[in-house]
């Protein structure tokens, strides 16, 4: 569809060169191999889990290691000799110290009038502890923005603060 003055609609965009379309190309393949998988993420552990301390989880999409994600990486890299996010020394100060996910808790209350302060201790605690390693890692993703965390990091949070039965 052409204007009368000759400009079409993206015409001034950038374009991608060959490397960068392979990049993209391959980061979307990564992308629908993990959300569709080939079903073998729920039976093998040891063909994504890279860190030792993932678990298979109920869904493929959730299936994924702390080394899948870029940023996750770069804050692995960023402490010495360390694995899996879960073992860098700031993973437990914010994501398991029960005072940290207090001060958290409040300040999530304050924001949020309408929270239930009917929570289970434990239930609150994995609530808040998931969205401080959000904040941690990728800092404010923005509201209604969902993210897949790793299974490691599930799977710690999971263990310091389990479901009750009343909750389950």
């Amino acid at each position: 569809m052409a204007s009368r003055v000759g400009i079409e609609p993206y015409m001034f965009e950038p374009e991608y060169n060959e490397e960068e379309l392979q990049i993209v190309q391959i980061m979307v393949e990564e992308e629908h191999r993990r959300e569709h998988g080939d079903g073998s993420r729920l039976t093998e552990l040891s063909c994504w889990c890279s860190c030792s301390n993932c678990s298979i989880q109920e869904t493929a999409k959730e299936c994924i290691c702390c080394k899948e994600c870029s940023k996750t990486l770069e804050m692995i890299c960023s402490a010495k000799e360390c694995d899996c996010i879960t073992v860098h020394p700031g993973f437990s100060a914010v994501c398991l110290n029960k005072w940290s996910l207090d001060v958290a808790w409040n300040t999530y209350k304050q924001f949020y009038s309408t929270v239930q302060s009917s929570f289970m201790e434990n239930a609150k605690y994995r609530h808040i502890a998931y969205r401080q390693y959000v904040r941690w890692i990728h800092g404010r993703i923005g509201r209604e923005n969902r993210m897949i965390l790793p299974s490691c990091v599930v799977t710690t949070i999971r263990k310091y603060f389990p479901p009750t039965t009343e909750n389950v």
